[in-house]
């Protein structure tokens, strides 16, 4: 019955989201989806909503302008701020407005660091005067700015030092003068907090102005790894990084507030600790709340920093803890109108909203078993605008609003697809979003805070229009049992399918904590990519296996220190349940994955080689011994109490199981998942005499970017080849 009903809901999507099949198609190409850019959506633009809720600044034209537009009664565009040609620089990159709107900080001219970070010429605009100068020019390559509350200076980093920067005056100040590469810095991330804490600045300027607070890393004792770049010199370029892997020691890290006025700095005893994820200050009083950890991550606490004429007081308002791990959240958004703020935890079972107050006071605003993915903000009605994945359908995301006491909980939009929001800023009546399905890129719009669409902004008609000029399979949505648990997948049947054929299969995995593939939106080039296997006769299939997100936090971390384990049992059970169907060959099943799930797709083709004929591993984690320590020691406990958990899920360990096809592929510049990790796995079965297929791309980071359609030839022709 459950094969008649997929079969059934796969040729009614095909008529209805693809068209007629009696229509002339064309066909896809490798080159086609990645050497053109045909398939890409148009994705929200930079929006600013002002204060005077009628308003609202976007960046437009390629970064040739920023405008203004009124929202209300329609959207009109009301007049050029500033645009790059006035200015004199080539292309506006990002804007940041001040708190009191009279200037922007003006982003030219980047360049990437690592996963979040980029230097940056900044430039500061008058919005009245519309006069620009760039900012400190003397220091090329500027990082992690913001403004003060009224605007009255910026502080900024450069070469781990801190400065402000004088509006009035025109005048640089070091704040700091002790910062140096690879041994401290100060106020902006390690490579480790940039990439598993998902921030770079770490600092914050008080509502009033007066102090400056930051966290300082002492890298010293920190372990490098040497990343090479070749290009054409006779000895090439090489790059040290400071990295903690597992069980190494991390940056030391402390907590500093710099009293401007008494031109004084004070480093403030936080007690025992061994991470400060996050620091915010109040945006109505002059108190700190500092977030730090345990090295093992299963105790967050919550301290309140008093700022009293120079001197601080700390005091412990909030904690939790786990018999597994606590994970620390993006997000951290003060009340406007109480003396608190609000934030996600997952100590009911689901991640919900949690309203904290000053003096600990703690609240449950949402409850449910649901988890919340992420706080937009608060509304002039002091409603809390948040987004859910509903439990049975966590591939959706829909948009809901509660009263800060936690009353009054309210659906507001549909809950068949995805919604984000893109811009919110509190107390305004109206928000800036997308909905989205998997066979349907965004449509862009203002939405009132009742969900209903205000005005559409972009549908990507263009795209929709080029799809439908391809062959296309639509993604479709079901469960599948997997060991314990019944799993969520997406699947593309093969093209013109008949169920009286046996068709192979594709899995496209990743199954990391944190990390879904089944989502209910268009995927770009990689969802085209896709297609073209499905063009090719292979059925693609994702499946999110126990330990990953939005069906709470039992089923996410009942993987804890046994990483690739559970999640290979429900592949292969997965495996075993659909080679049940008329249609699937069971002798024909492949598997490929990045990251993670290039760790997954080499366990699969060493541990599971009896069930997967052929595996594609990108970047994979072969060992978690190679990996950091703040992800891997989260996941997978202290090497010291957990050293069978970390042995017994290498892919290294299991290499003389491999029977199958065997592709694994990585960038030798991965800042990330270091290319040590391949280079072992390489090395092991060569020495047990295992014949498989390796390439490397020079230079290339964990993206391996600006080479997609040589990767995905290599990987398309090695699957016809293969499966």
């Amino acid at each position: 019955m459950k094969k008649i009903l997929l079969l059934s809901l796969f040729c009614c999507l095909s008529l209805l989201i693809f068209g007629q099949g009696s229509i002339q198609k064309q066909p896809l190409t490798v080159d086609l989806i990645w050497g053109t850019g045909l398939f890409y959506e148009k994705q929200p633009l930079t929006i600013v909503q002002l204060k005077d809720n009628k308003h609202y600044l976007t960046l437009e034209n390629n970064g040739a302008e920023i405008n203004m537009y009124q929202f209300k009664p329609t959207i009109q565009k009301i007049k050029t701020i500033v645009s790059s040609t006035e200015a004199g620089i080539n292309s506006i990159e990002d804007y940041l407005l001040s708190p009191d709107e009279q200037s922007m900080i003006v982003v030219c001219n980047s360049q990437s660091i690592f996963r979040h970070s980029y230097v940056s010429d900044l430039y500061l605009f008058n919005i009245s005067t519309q006069k620009i100068m760039e900012i400190a020019p003397e220091h090329k390559g500027k990082r992690d700015f913001s403004f003060s509350s009224k605007g009255q200076f910026i502080v900024y980093s450069y070469q781990n030092n801190l400065y402000r920067y004088s509006i009035t005056s025109n005048k640089t100040t070091a704040l700091t003068t002790n910062g140096k590469y690879n041994e401290i810095i100060n106020g902006t991330a390690d490579w480790v907090y940039e990439e598993e804490f998902s921030q770079t600045k770490f600092y914050d300027i008080s509502h009033d102005a007066r102090y400056v607070a930051y966290v300082s890393f002492e890298q010293f004792d920190v372990p490098p790894v040497i990343l090479s770049h070749y290009s054409g010199a006779t000895y090439p370029d090489y790059e040290v990084l400071k990295y903690p892997k597992v069980g190494e020691k991390n940056s030391v890290v402390k907590l500093h507030i710099i009293d401007i006025q008494k031109s004084k700095e004070t480093t403030v005893d936080l007690g025992k600790y061994e991470y400060i994820p996050r620091l915010n200050f109040s945006t109505k009083s002059d108190y700190l709340i500092v977030q730090t950890m345990n090295r093992k991550q299963d105790h967050l606490k919550f301290q309140k920093v008093a700022c009293i004429d120079g001197k601080y007081q700390v005091s412990v308002i909030n904690e939790e803890k786990d018999d597994k791990y606590v994970e620390v959240e993006d997000q951290l958004i003060f009340t406007p109108n109480e003396d608190a703020f609000l934030t996600l935890s997952d100590r009911d079972g689901f991640k919900h909203i949690y309203k904290i107050a000053s003096d600990g006071t703690s609240t449950l605003l949402t409850k449910g078993s649901y988890d919340v993915q992420e706080i937009a903000g608060v509304t002039s009605e002091n409603t809390v605008l948040f987004i859910i994945a509903p439990i049975d359908a966590p591939y959706n995301s829909s948009i809901h609003s509660v009263g800060l006491d936690g009353n009054d909980f309210k659906s507001l939009t549909e809950q068949d697809r995805k919604y984000g929001i893109s811009s919110y800023s509190n107390g305004c009546d109206y928000f800036y979003g997308y909905y989205t399905k998997a066979n349907e890129p965004k449509t862009i719009a203002f939405f009132n805070l009742d969900g209903q669409i205000h005005s559409i902004q972009e549908d990507n008609q263009r795209l929709k229009t080029e799809l439908g000029a391809y062959d296309l399979s639509p993604k479709i949505f079901t469960k599948i049992k997997g060991v314990t648990d019944s799993l969520y997948a997406s699947i593309i049947y093969p093209t013109n399918f008949d169920p009286t054929k046996k068709y192979p299969v594709y899995f496209n995995v990743y199954c990391g904590p944190g990390s879904n593939t089944v989502i209910n939106r268009y995927g770009s080039a990689e969802f085209i990519y896709h297609e073209l296997l499905a063009q090719r006769g292979y059925f693609v299939i994702s499946v999110d296996t126990r330990g990953t997100l939005y069906r709470g936090a039992d089923f996410k971390k009942q993987t804890y220190g046994k990483l690739g384990e559970l999640e290979l049992e429900d592949l292969i059970a997965v495996t075993k349940e659909i080679s049940k169907w008329s249609y699937i060959d069971k002798d024909r099943i492949g598997i490929q994955g990045w990251s993670y799930g290039g760790f997954m797709s080499s366990l699969a083709i060493t541990k599971g080689a009896d069930v997967f004929k052929m595996a594609i591993a990108v970047a994979p984690v072969t060992n978690w011994k190679f990996y950091d320590n703040i992800y891997t020691e989260r996941y997978m406990n202290l090497m010291e109490n957990n050293k069978d958990g970390y042995e017994q899920t290498s892919p290294v360990r299991f290499a003389n199981q491999l029977k199958g096809k065997f592709l694994l592929i990585h960038g030798d510049a991965d800042d990330n998942v270091h290319v040590q990790n391949s280079m072992e796995l390489a090395n092991k079965l060569i020495n047990l005499n295992k014949d498989f297929d390796y390439f490397i791309y020079p230079n290339k980071n964990h993206s391996i970017g600006g080479v997609r359609k040589h990767l995905f030839n290599k990987m398309f022709n090695f699957t016809l080849l293969n499966l």
